[in-house]
């Protein structure tokens, strides 16, 4: 039972206080972390076909491993003051000055641990002494949650204070956080398929860009769609507008283009009856203007003016 060992300080029926929770956080790591060195150098030595025999870290990994185990301790030890701290407010200050450290210096090795020495070693390849680690822990955790519900059974029946209650209700917390993490972790390194950890994304994993780009682009193409086509509906008209193709005129007369007579001759073609705009240019030989029919050329070389079929030529 390394855990309660860890965790003696903080039930009510035993003695608190920091040097006490740092020697019982000592006591129990060096032991364990004894115990995995050694399963680890005979499996190497003796095992055949040990999947770590080649594993040159061993030491490292056994260090790491004394470095989890007593900052596990120590941060249990000072949840568990904190968290019967918060509920009791028993003498606030002095009691906060004795859970305080436990629970940084705790913090501070676990997670130094975690970060800068797991990652540096080859625990991928050779799990095995990280396995045994988060066992241990594991273990210990499932032991105390159990003998934590026990005593908090039994403070309930006796009940005798609310601070007796509170001290072994935190224990019993403290104890399933334990089990909870250390179980997490080492399900994961057995290859157990447990649920992954959801993880928030920022804002600029590439995921998160792309998805905001199809949504722009999925607006774009539901949104202007109409207007796009009605626009390029009035640009292809005013095109097929300004470029016709030339006709032979009749009389083997070649058509010049003329002012005026271009809108007219477009409106023609699209099928608008009637005549178009009357154009007024100036003719040659002193001719007052004409209006022209569906928008024909009016002047043409050497004052020759094209008149309509039945029409009658000008003074007669």
């Amino acid at each position: 039972m390394s855990i309660p060992l860890a965790l003696a300080p903080s039930i009510p029926t035993l003695p608190s206080g920091g040097s006490l929770s740092t020697l019982v956080g000592g006591l129990w790591a060096l032991p364990i972390a004894g115990v995995i060195y050694l399963l680890l150098v005979l499996g190497k030595l003796f095992a055949p076909g040990c999947p770590w025999k080649d594993d040159d870290q061993l030491g490292l990994k056994v260090i790491i491993s004394a470095l989890l185990l007593v900052g596990t301790a120590l941060f249990a030890g000072g949840l568990q003051g904190l968290l019967h701290l918060l509920i009791t407010f028993d003498e606030f200050l002095a009691t906060l000055k004795i859970v305080l450290p436990d629970l940084l210096v705790g913090a501070i090795t676990l997670g130094g641990a975690l970060m800068f020495g797991v990652p540096r070693t080859n625990h991928e390849q050779f799990p095995k002494a990280m396995r045994l680690t988060a066992g241990a822990i594991a273990l210990s955790g499932a032991v105390t949650t159990v003998l934590s519900l026990d005593n908090l059974l039994t403070t309930i029946f006796l009940w005798p204070s609310w601070s007796a209650v509170a001290g072994s209700l935190t224990t019993l917390l403290t104890a399933v956080i334990v089990f909870a993490g250390a179980g997490y972790v080492f399900a994961r390194l057995c290859g157990v398929q447990v649920p992954s950890l959801p993880v928030p994304a920022e804002p600029g994993q590439p995921g998160v860009a792309q998805g905001q780009q199809g949504y722009a682009q999925a607006q774009y193409a539901q949104q202007p769609q109409g207007q796009q086509g009605y626009a390029q509906t009035q640009h292809g008209q005013q095109g097929h507008a300004q470029q016709q193709p030339q006709q032979p005129q009749q009389g083997g007369y070649q058509p010049r283009p003329t002012q005026g007579g271009q809108q007219g001759y477009a409106q023609a073609q699209h099928g608008q009856q009637g005549y178009a705009q009357q154009q007024q240019q100036p003719q040659q030989g002193g001719y007052p203007p004409r209006p022209t029919q569906g928008g024909q050329p009016q002047g043409q070389p050497g004052g020759f003016q094209q008149r309509p079929p039945g029409s009658k030529p000008p003074g007669t």
